[in-house]
């Protein structure tokens, strides 16, 4: 990114994060979303400047590796959630992943994905706070089967009464087999389910304008949308290293407004 900035025209910085005091640039660009940088995050938004957040991408991300695989790069939020459909985008980025929407489908069981606990004090949780108040609300709503597959990386999971525990590297694909919903404050996982026809319920992430958010509509998941359009919008919310020192992503938001 910082290559890329340079090579749009555009003036880059590069500090350490350990170093920041104070906005001192009209944008604010970082991978990640630790503590250090929810405090650049905060500082930035409260005057009023943008700040582009880079991190693991929607799909693609772990092709052929993860870091020379896709990244999304969100401005003002952990997601583009908040304009990535303001307007319509082609299918050109789209078909480099190939991805067929499968048709809509159900199954027996609930996924409930969850976060990490760093994840989790982000949104104002604490660790499996949130997944723990969404299998007991589902108790309330349904007699299905819950699985909860713990966020692979984080270590610290533990079951949770109610439901099935997994905590699996895994292809989330074999987790999703005979599934009838995703159930996730955020998690990827939501998307995977989708493209593959699996109903989610979500509170936040790209996954949502495609997804309910109120478990007690549990049996009565979403299975509508135009899942197309949504794949094409998200493609052009994530790219490739090359891409980015190519300056494209840069001259993307640039081109949608979204930083000046």
């Amino acid at each position: 990114m910082f290559a890329g900035i340079g090579k749009i025209g555009d003036e880059a910085v590069l500090i350490p994060s350990s170093e920041f005091s104070a906005p001192a640039a009209d944008v604010a660009v970082f991978y990640g979303f630790d503590q250090p940088l929810q405090s650049i995050f905060r500082a930035y938004r409260a005057a009023g400047l943008p700040v582009v957040l880079v991190d693991m991408g929607y799909f693609g991300r772990l092709e052929p590796s993860k870091w020379a695989g896709f990244h999304k790069v969100s401005v003002n939020g952990r997601h583009p959630t908040a304009y990535f459909q303001s307007r319509r985008h082609d299918g050109a980025r789209a078909s480099r992943f190939g991805i067929d929407p499968k048709e809509w489908r159900t199954g027996k069981s609930i996924l409930v994905a969850g976060t990490s606990d760093k994840g989790a004090l982000v949104d104002g949780f604490q660790p499996e706070q949130w997944e723990r108040s969404a299998i007991a609300e589902l108790q309330k709503h349904t007699d299905r089967p819950i699985v909860y597959r713990a966020k692979p990386s984080w270590l610290g999971a533990a079951p949770i009464a109610g439901a099935t525990f997994e905590h699996t590297r895994d292809d989330v694909l074999l987790s999703l087999r005979d599934c009838h919903a995703v159930v996730t404050h955020h998690s990827n996982v939501a998307v995977d389910g989708l493209i593959n026809g699996i109903p989610a319920f979500c509170v936040e992430g790209v996954a949502t304008p495609l997804a309910l958010w109120d478990l007690a509509l549990i049996e009565s998941p979403k299975t509508e949308g135009d899942r197309e359009r949504w794949i094409n919008d998200i493609s052009y919310c994530q790219f490739d290293v090359a891409e980015m020192e190519a300056g494209i992503p840069w001259r993307h938001l640039k081109d949608e407004g979204l930083i000046p």
